[in-house]
């Protein structure tokens, strides 16, 4: 029974990783796309992207509580450490390499999350500076208080006189 164990178990990794792999990829692939229509002017298609990048995010957390079920004891483990623990399920090195190719294009998800919500908050940024204006509102600023907390004053003006 251990032989069989054995055998089935680089198996379940490889299909896990699979899966895995398979949705950071679909998930890099929308961000992509969502960075795209955010350059726009107008964002327009941005809502129709969120049905397929919350599935991408879904089969993600799916699979990857599939795999620490698949590790049992291990589930905690750094990334090293599992990349260790796929080279000693298969001496081919495949499911090393894929937890690897993995491990990169989940970095490119970040990266290019992290692009896309720097995207958002500068256009929302620039729509609040909008809409003082024509609120007739001096852009705020902030001070520091006695707290040493951030306060923001603004100072508002009629439009008339903006």
């Amino acid at each position: 029974m251990a032989s069989s164990d054995s055998t089935s178990r680089p198996e379940v990794m490889r299909r896990i990783l699979s899966t895995q792999l398979a949705a950071a990829t679909r998930l890099r692939d929308v961000l992509t796309r969502e960075y795209d229509i955010l350059r726009q002017p107008t964002p327009d298609g941005l809502d129709a992207l969120l049905p397929e990048k919350q599935a991408a995010l879904n089969a993600l957390a799916d699979a990857d509580r599939e795999l620490r079920d698949a590790l049992g004891n291990q589930a905690t483990a750094r990334a090293a450490d599992i990349e260790q623990s796929m080279a000693q399920l298969d001496a081919t090195g495949g499911l090393a390499g894929t937890w690897r190719q993995l491990a990169d294009v989940l970095r490119e998800c970040e990266t290019r999350n992290q692009t896309n919500g720097s995207l958002v908050e500068l256009s929302r940024q620039h729509v609040e500076l909008a809409l003082n204006v024509l609120r007739g509102e001096t852009p705020p600023t902030s001070t520091y208080g006695s707290n040493g907390q951030t306060e923001r004053a603004a100072r508002s003006r009629s439009i008339a006189e903006a």
